[in-house]
C-alpha cells in the first residue's frame, strides 16, 4: 500500500456552498476522450468539464479520488506511450478547469500500477493493489 499525503493541495476558496456541491457530485474521469464527465446526484443531470490546459496521457487502469476541489488521478496504463505502465499523479483543479503534474521527491518512489484503488483518508491518499508491468500484484 502507498499513501500520498495531499494536504499540501488545499483550495483557495472559503465558499461552503461550493464545497458542499463538490462533495455531493459523482466524477466520471474519461481521460481517453479529452475531458471529464460528472454527475450531480441532487439533479441527476450529467455535465462535462474541457479543461483550460494540456490534458495528461491518455489511460485506463487508473484510479482517480476528490479532495479539495481538486482532482487527483494516479497510474493506469497508456495505449498513447505504447501501452507502458504509469506511476505519475495528475491534478485536475476544478475550478479553474487546469491540468498539473507535481513533482513527487521521495525516497519511497511509487511502482508502475493499473487496476488498483485509491481512497483519501484524511490528508492521504490511500493506493493498494493492482498490477505492476511484470504482473505482479
Amino acid at each position: 500500500m502507498v499513501i500520498l499525503n495531499i494536504a499540501n493541495a488545499t483550495s483557495t476558496s472559503n465558499n461552503v456552498k461550493a464545497d458542499i456541491f463538490l462533495c455531493k457530485i459523482l466524477l466520471l474521469y474519461i481521460l481517453f476522450i479529452l475531458f471529464i464527465i460528472f454527475l450531480i446526484l441532487e439533479t441527476l443531470e450529467w455535465n462535462k468539464h474541457e479543461p483550460n490546459s494540456p490534458i495528461p496521457a491518455q489511460r485506463y487502469g487508473h484510479t482517480g479520488v476528490l479532495y479539495n476541489k481538486k482532482f487527483y488521478v494516479f497510474g493506469g496504463r497508456s495505449k498513447q506511450q505504447n501501452y507502458s505502465y504509469l506511476s505519475d499523479l495528475e491534478i485536475y483543479n476544478l475550478e479553474d478547469k487546469t491540468w498539473t503534474t507535481p513533482l513527487i521527491v521521495s525516497k519511497n518512489m511509487l511502482q508502475l500500477r493499473r487496476n488498483h484503488i485509491a481512497k483519501v483518508i484524511g490528508h492521504q491518499m490511500f493506493i493498494h493493489g493492482g498490477i505492476n508491468e511484470n504482473g505482479e500484484y
